[in-house]
């Protein structure tokens, strides 16, 4: 139910690529300039990446400022490559309309 509110998907793709040979097509999107995104790997076969608007200005901390994030994760699988990505808005953009209508 959480989950349907905070309007968070879970994705698999499959790849006949190796992890390796996936993990550097990955990077090489990373690198590019002219995306409306900025990601990272975060350990061997995780990544993250967030929009670069920023949907709040000002610091706040422990707070989410950007507009959405997905974070990715690399699993060897028998027939090839397994992508497990986690999509989710900022929550407060999932929230407000809501406790906008209940006020």
């Amino acid at each position: 139910m959480i989950e349907k509110i905070l309007n968070t998907k879970k994705i698999n793709y499959s790849s006949n690529l190796n992890a390796s040979n996936l993990r550097q097509k990955i990077e090489d999107v990373f690198k590019q300039s002219n995306l409306s995104f900025v990601g990272r790997f975060t350990s061997q076969n995780e990544f993250g990446t967030y929009d670069k608007w920023t949907y709040i200005t000002y610091f706040v901390p422990n707070f989410k400022r950007k507009t959405a994030y997905l974070n990715g994760e690399i699993i060897k699988s028998g027939k090839g490559t397994l992508i497990k990505l986690n999509i989710k808005p900022n929550p407060v953009i999932a929230i407000f309309p809501i406790f906008t209508l209940l006020i």
